[in-house]
């Protein structure tokens, strides 16, 4: 896929529309870049943010809409900000109340209407859910947890998945959230239904699927090794 002109041979892929023709992440020249691929032999990487300044900035992309029109990530100039590229123009989707404006796009529905990710809120790293109609909503935290990170978001947006690092016992757990429960840890909602997690700790979540029933990470398990694990059939 080749680097931006003039570049570093430094680039990155993070996300891709579902039939493959367009790819998204970032490349390096005089600074990291967000750019976008499609799949043509002389089109190659290019830029897709139209700021264009002297003062020097930053952005990255790490996601794409399923038809490829929509992508998420962040743009820096002053204060870094979670940032939607949709048919060549650029939306800044702005930063939870409090603390220091920082904020990251991570995610997309596959529909393109549902954009997740972090921003710093007045006490912590919290999760937000971003909507053209209701703007960035924070989703909180666990409640112990000061530190989350989103994985994965379904195709129509109501299930995200992440995780939220948690003062005690000091390591990340995995939150699952929807509209109608809000954040909850994911352990505890399998363990409510029945499922045996004696000895096992999850705290690391790869994704979810699109229709939401199906997530993957990782963990470790009852030998204290590191094992992958999938849940199916799963109903908020």
């Amino acid at each position: 896929m080749g680097d931006l002109p003039g570049g570093l041979n430094h680039s990155f892929a993070f996300g891709i529309s579902a039939d493959g023709s367009i790819i998204a992440g970032n490349g390096y020249a005089l600074r990291t870049e967000a750019v976008r691929w499609i799949k043509n032999p002389s089109t190659g990487l290019f830029e897709i943010d139209p700021l264009n300044s002297s003062v020097p900035f930053f952005s990255e992309a790490f996601d794409v809409s399923a038809d490829g029109t929509a992508i998420v990530g962040y743009n820096s100039d002053a204060n870094r900000e979670a940032t939607l590229w949709r048919n060549e123009e650029i939306t800044r989707l702005g930063d939870l109340p409090g603390g220091v404006f920082d904020s990251f796009a991570r995610k997309i529905s596959a529909n393109g209407l549902v954009v997740v990710g972090e921003s710093q809120s007045a006490t912590a790293w919290s999760a937000f859910r971003w909507t053209q109609s209701d703007g960035m909503v924070d989703l909180g935290n666990l409640p112990l947890g000061f530190q989350a990170f989103v994985s994965g978001v379904s195709g129509d947006g109501s299930i995200i998945v992440g995780t939220d690092y948690s003062c005690c016992p000091g390591r990340y757990e995995i939150f699952i959230w929807d509209p109608v429960n809000g954040m909850r840890q994911l352990a505890d909602v399998l363990i409510s239904r029945g499922v045996g997690l004696a000895g096992w700790t999850l705290d690391r979540v790869a994704g979810v699927s699109g229709d939401g029933k199906t997530i993957a990470g990782s963990g470790i398990n009852p030998n204290s090794q590191d094992e992958v694990w999938i849940v199916r059939n799963f109903k908020p």
